[in-house]
């Protein structure tokens, strides 16, 4: 794995701590998860953006 460092104005940080229980033990976990959402996200909208650029019916 590869460690990646950031940072947040404090008020991100403040929101990410009240975010984090019940469903994550740690801001590592959480923030995983928004950049997989995010990435998936981006991955459909690519998806629906190409949709209409196939073979056009005549």
């Amino acid at each position: 794995m590869e460690s990646i460092t950031i940072k947040v104005e404090k008020e991100m940080a403040d929101a990410i701590n009240l975010s984090l229980k019940p469903y994550y033990a740690t801001k590592t976990e959480f923030i995983r998860e928004a950049i997989r959402d995010k990435l998936k996200q981006r991955a459909l909208q690519k998806l629906v953006e190409n949709f209409g650029k196939g073979k056009k019916n005549k």
